[in-house]
């Protein structure tokens, strides 16, 4: 599957909108909470470089829960394969 190109990160508020790298507009709104913008931007810039399909298939989920100690190496593995880390 081929991916579809997003707006560039970083990503960052302004006064009635969400803009990105290339200064273009991604949500425009006419209110918009700060904190939930602010939320939707962390989000955004803390997921570059990931690809769609590793966020949609929780592999980034799965490898935060491996702080938990309770998932093996081969776990870990399949983890960041998924997210494009391991060939």
């Amino acid at each position: 599957m081929s991916e579809t190109k997003w707006s560039p990160e970083p990503w960052r508020i302004g006064q009635y909108h969400v803009k990105d790298a290339d200064d273009g507009c991604v949500v425009a709104v006419s209110r918009i909470m700060e904190s939930d913008a602010r939320r939707a931007i962390a989000a955004v810039n803390a997921c570059a470089g990931l690809s769609t399909e590793a966020l949609e298939s929780g592999a980034l989920a799965r490898l935060l829960a491996l702080f938990d100690g309770t998932y093996t190496q081969g776990d870990i593995d399949a983890a960041l394969r998924a997210l494009g880390r391991l060939p």
